[in-house]
């Protein structure tokens, strides 16, 4: 994966409970050979064009565990979910981010030296949005799935 030559997919989320990890019902139990996992998954990313998966499950005694699963494995099934919105909450995830820290610093700025205090708390919403929009990769990855989703062509 790291090279480029194969695809992969991460599979937490589940129909009934999202990413909710402690209503996973995904379970996966050993089998002669290898894991046998049950359950369904949705909303992976890349899914339709993985080589391999990451799927998470709940061992025998409860503990949750990634799995890797190779997109050939016999019982594995992957749809392609049609009518996805998700290019339009990217947009707004987006566009809301930077509003909010553009707001932030600007307040941080107007303050003045009081504005690294934490008596006047916006310094706490500014280095939080700025974690927002770095740690997570938010600026980066919705410029990055709105310009495909714009122009056809992705730069990943």
């Amino acid at each position: 994966m790291n090279t480029g030559q194969i695809l992969g997919a991460f599979g937490l989320t589940e129909p009934d409970h999202g990413s909710d990890p402690s209503s996973m019902e995904a379970v996966a139990r050993k089998v002669a050979g290898g894991y046998e996992i049950t359950g369904a998954k949705r909303w992976i990313g890349l899914a339709p064009y993985a080589d391999i998966f990451i799927i998470w499950a709940k061992n025998e005694n409860g503990e949750i565990e990634g799995y890797i699963v190779e997109k050939d494995t016999p019982g594995l099934s992957v749809a392609k979910i049609e009518g996805k919105v998700s290019s339009l909450i990217n947009m707004l995830k987006y566009n809301s981010t930077q509003k909010a820290l553009a707001i932030a610093r600007a307040a941080r700025e107007i303050l003045g030296a009081n504005g690294i205090l934490d008596d006047y708390r916006v310094i706490r919403y500014m280095v939080n949005l700025e974690s927002v929009a770095t740690y997570e990769g938010t600026l980066d990855i919705h410029s990055l799935t709105l310009g495909r989703a714009l122009t056809g062509f992705s730069a990943f």
